[in-house]
C-alpha cells in the first residue's frame, strides 16, 4: 500500500477551498486511476485534508493528472505528502517493451486492473491513459466496480445465482462489456490483451483435474501460459478469443 496525504489550502480569496470541490477532485483521481476507491476526508480549521492509497509510486506526477485537475491545481494550495513501501513498489511493472497484458478485475489473485504479461506485475491505469484517452480509463474503473457488486452478492449468496452467471458466462452482460473492453484495449496498446474470466460454470471441476480445458466460446482446448498469478495458480489461456482462466 501506498499511503498519501492530500492537503487543500485557500490560495486566495477569489478561489476558497470547500468540501464539494475536494470531493470532485478526490473522484477525479480515483476517475483517473491514480487513487483506489476508499478515501477519507477531514475538515480541519481553515484546510481540508484526504488519506488515500496510491495506485503507483508516482500516481501523482503532473503528467498523470486530468486536464481538469492540473487546471484546478493552480487555482489552490494542494499538497501531496507521500509514504511508500517498498513492497508495493516492487509490484508494478518496469519492462521497457512488453509482449501482451491480461485485463482482470479479480483482485484477490491480482494486484492491479492490467497486468503485464512478462513480469506478471500491474501497470498502473493512469500510465496507459497517453495511449488511450480519460473516458476509456473511467470505463475501466466503472467495470471493476461492477466486478465488486457483482461478487459481493455471490459472496453474500443475495441473487447469488445472477452473480455468479454474470461473472463467469462469457455471454453474460458483464462479460460481453469486459470483452468489448479488452479488444479495445488491444487496438490502443497494439499489443495482444487476454481477458480474464471467472472459470465457467461447466468447467469449474475440470481445472482441478487436467491442466487443459476447453475455451467456453470456441470449444478449443486452453493452453498453459506459463504464467502464475500472485497465489501461484496457473494462467491457461485461449490464443483464438484473447480469454484467460485461473487454474486452481
Amino acid at each position: 500500500m501506498i499511503l498519501c496525504k492530500i492537503k487543500f489550502k485557500t490560495k486566495n480569496e477569489e478561489n476558497k477551498i470547500d468540501y464539494p470541490f475536494v470531493y470532485l477532485f478526490m473522484q477525479d483521481l480515483y476517475a483517473n486511476g491514480q487513487i483506489d476507491k476508499e478515501y477519507h476526508i477531514i475538515k480541519e480549521n481553515n484546510y481540508y485534508k484526504a488519506y488515500v492509497s496510491l495506485t503507483g509510486i508516482d500516481a501523482i506526477k503532473d503528467e498523470y493528472f486530468s486536464s481538469w485537475a492540473l487546471k484546478e491545481k493552480e487555482k489552490f494550495d494542494i499538497s501531496f505528502v507521500i509514504k511508500a513501501f517498498e513492497d508495493e513498489c516492487n509490484k508494478e511493472c518496469c519492462c521497457e517493451s512488453r509482449s501482451g497484458y491480461f485485463f482482470t478485475l479479480n483482485d484477490l489473485c491480482f494486484d492491479g486492473i492490467i497486468i503485464c504479461k512478462d513480469c506478471m506485475k500491474k501497470v498502473p491505469l493512469y500510465k496507459i491513459k497517453k495511449a488511450t484517452n480519460e473516458d476509456f480509463i473511467f470505463e475501466l474503473v466503472e467495470l471493476k466496480e461492477t466486478y465488486e457488486e457483482l461478487n459481493g452478492l455471490r459472496i453474500k449468496k443475495l441473487y447469488s445465482e445472477f452473480g455468479e452467471n454474470e461473472l463467469k458466462n462469457h455471454l453474460s452482460i458483464f462479460n460481453k462489456k469486459g470483452i468489448t473492453l479488452s479488444k479495445m484495449l488491444s487496438k490502443y496498446l497494439k499489443k495482444d490483451v487476454y481477458y480474464l474470466i471467472n472459470n465457467p460454470t461447466d468447467g469449474v471441476e475440470e481445472f482441478g483435474k487436467k491442466n487443459q480445458v476447453s475455451c467456453p466460446k470456441c470449444k478449443e482446448l486452453l493452453v498453459n501460459s506459463n504464467k502464475k498469478d500472485r497465489l501461484e495458480n496457473k494462467i491457461n489461456i485461449c490464443e483464438k478469443c484473447k480469454f484467460a482462466f485461473i487454474e486452481y
